[in-house]
């Protein structure tokens, strides 16, 4: 099972009042894993923001892709499963995970244990979504293995 990252740096947010984040996609046949993000803000003031980890089952748009990389360095695993970043029309959600007030001053994130790490179905996905219009800058990364 190959371990995945994305990391971005510099997006640029803008003040819509819902978007996601950013956004990871399941191909049509492996399911993935999350295993951890963490994202931070330019901000240097605090603006509280709400946040909800959610299913998707459908990805956003209006946003960039992103560019995934293999944590082995030495593997020939294709990899599997792609990320958005600050899609302004943000992904059909499909039911609620998590839920955050983030203050933008430090970082917010989360790193599973296995057992409660959530899943993602094929052909489904997961999504950071921002429930509050802010505009700001943000730098991160998201963590995945191909099941």
């Amino acid at each position: 099972m190959a371990v995945i990252y994305t990391a971005f740096e510099s997006i640029s947010i803008s003040s819509d009042a819902t978007q996601d984040l950013w956004s990871l996609m399941a191909p049509s046949d492996r399911r993935l894993r999350l295993l951890g993000f963490e994202i931070t803000s330019s901000t240097l003031t605090a603006t509280l923001l709400a946040l909800t980890l959610q299913h998707i089952n459908a990805v956003g748009s209006a946003g960039s892709t992103a560019i995934e990389v293999d944590a082995d360095s030495g593997s020939e695993e294709t990899i599997v499963g792609s990320v958005r970043t600050g899609d302004t029309t943000p992904g059909t959600a499909d039911g609620e995970l998590m839920a955050w007030e983030w203050e933008q001053v430090g970082p917010v994130g989360h790193i599973w244990t296995p057992e409660m790490a959530p899943r993602i179905a094929l052909s489904h996905g997961i999504a950071l979504n921002c429930r509050t219009a802010a505009a700001f800058t943000m730098s991160g990364w998201v963590c995945w293995e191909a099941m």
